[in-house]
């Protein structure tokens, strides 16, 4: 079998970037012909760490220029047709049997359709109110995940089947630990970002040290940017310099784990963290919050301990379970835990499961080519595309959101009473979208105190105008002020992507919804 897989995220090697790598490797160990395709930033690069990863792996890779998506609101069809010669010629070349990608890859799916290969979609967490729209059907009808939690919701929301393929790891050995030691060793790995939760593992720290425990706590993963910055004030701020340490990206993680007594993970939105696994693998016991597919792996105090909630008491807790587990007890959890790795996520384990996927897809695609003759394909979004922008020159966001832009058009507009939340910078940009779509602006929402805002009136955000509203487009782009928002809206009602839209959709809607 000939596979080609396409990656993304050039900038960053995150999780579902190691995932599909594994599975190449995996798929060539099991003599099946691969190659695959990283994603190239606007400058037309790549993080060196892909070219060190993928010679260790010994996986022929090259590059092109694609746009991905990580939800469907922001799904840019303009630039997936701009794409689309060269995907085209790229796929010719290696002739596949199937393509698997991550995320949503619209120029591959498209050019799939044309040359008629079967194309999966490595999925990963969605907010459920995204398929309160219909979607033009220009996705892939084949999906795979890493947890039945995401897996269900895609499936459910496209009305495609899915399947959930368990994250691979290989163990490079197991740890010897020390007989006594004289703190617990902390590890956590993750990039440093709000939703990760890094700041709430920090002040749980501080309150053992405050009773007396002593913690040596090493984080691995990027710790540039806002958040991380956040996070090494508070290590200054609290003196806890001597006992925390953050070590930026590593490349061998495993090092860590030889003298690790427990992983720590506080994440707030995840589909299934490849950290737990690795843990597991690895004899080191998994502290961990249950959001997305975790539950799916770990059950408390069987295999590892669950945090019951995401504030630094939850996660003190959750610690002070462990301090107070009796040794024969947490040597059974490990034990337990590793029996759970051995039987879902080694490479034979995954290796078996993906390939008869393959096959699975390849033969069910040969079965329904009658059903697919129907399918828009690439003059169908050039009409799509063209609908909306041969009357009016557009922002770039704009022309990246066409696709998003025509479903919220069928939405509202036949409706009145429509609102602009927001009387910032982006408040002209929501009025370019209310002018494409062809509805009138009743008003704006905002808490500043002015009256008028590009000479609409500007309304309180009370009880009485939020309710009123028939359409709310919500342009604000901070995400803690979108959430108060969306508070908000939701106890007045309303329902996302049916009485209130989102100029900026990111997956941060997952914990929204919690």
């Amino acid at each position: 079998m000939r596979i080609l897989y396409f990656l993304a995220h050039p900038n960053d090697i995150g999780g579902a970037a190691m995932v599909l790598i594994k599975h190449a490797y995996i798929a060539q160990n099991l003599k099946h012909s691969v190659k695959l395709i990283l994603q190239q930033n606007a400058n037309g690069k790549y993080i060196n760490e892909y070219d060190e990863i993928l010679s260790d792996y010994g996986i022929e890779y090259s590059s092109a220029r694609f746009t991905i998506a990580t939800q469907m609101e922001d799904i840019d069809l303009a630039h997936a047709i701009t794409d689309y010669d060269d995907i085209k010629a790229i796929i010719l070349q290696y002739r596949p049997d199937i393509i698997h990608s991550i995320q949503l890859n619209i120029t591959v799916e498209m050019v799939s359709r044309e040359l008629d290969i079967p194309h999966i979609m490595s999925i990963y967490p969605v907010a459920t109110s995204t398929f309160n729209i219909r979607w033009v059907d220009y996705y892939p009808h084949y999906l795979c995940g890493d947890s039945l939690y995401f897996c269900n919701r895609w499936g459910l929301g496209l009305g495609i089947e899915s399947r959930c393929i368990s994250i691979p790891y290989e163990a490079k050995q197991l740890p010897m630990k020390q007989e006594e030691n004289s703190s617990i060793k902390i590890l956590c790995v993750a990039t440093f970002t709000p939703y990760k939760n890094q700041l709430e593992i920090l002040k749980s720290i501080k309150r053992c040290v405050s009773k007396g425990i002593r913690i040596d706590a090493t984080f691995l993963g990027d710790c540039n940017g806002v958040y991380g910055d956040t996070c090494k004030d508070y290590i200054d701020e609290h003196e806890l310099k001597e006992i925390v340490h953050f070590m930026g990206r590593v490349k061998d993680v495993e090092e860590y784990y030889l003298t690790a007594d427990v992983l720590i993970h506080a994440s707030e939105i995840e589909s299934l963290p490849g950290v737990i696994i690795e843990a597991m693998a690895n004899k080191v016991l998994v502290i961990t919050t249950a959001p997305g597919g975790v539950p799916e792996i770990i059950q408390d105090l069987d295999n590892g301990i669950i945090i019951d909630g995401y504030e630094s008491d939850n996660i003190y807790n959750a610690l002070m379970k462990y301090v107070e587990l009796p040794e024969n007890k947490v040597l059974d959890i490990l034990d337990e835990a590793y029996r759970t790795y051995c039987e879902h996520n080694t490479y034979e384990a995954v290796g078996a499961v993906l390939i008869n996927y393959y096959k699975s897809v390849c033969a069910d695609y040969k079965k329904n080519k009658i059903n697919r003759s129907n399918y828009p394909g690439i003059g169908d979004a050039l009409r799509l595309v063209k609908g909306f922008l041969e009357k009016y020159d557009v922002s770039q966001y704009t022309l990246r959101h066409v696709y998003y832009l025509y479903h919220l058009k069928n939405q509202i507009m036949y409706k009145d009473d429509v609102y602009i939340w927001g009387c910032g910078n982006n408040s002209d940009l929501a009025l370019e979208w209310c002018k494409l779509i062809g509805v009138n602006v009743s008003g704006f929402i905002d808490k500043k105190s002015i009256d008028y805002h590009h000479g609409y009136c500007v309304f309180r955000p009370d009880v009485e105008i939020v309710s009123k509203a028939k359409v709310i487009i919500v342009c604000v782009q901070k995400y803690s002020l979108v959430e108060d928002i969306v508070k908000i809206l939701e106890l007045c009602g309303k329902v996302r992507n049916q009485d209130y839209f989102l100029l900026f959709n990111d997956f941060f809607l997952v914990d929204i919804e919690k």
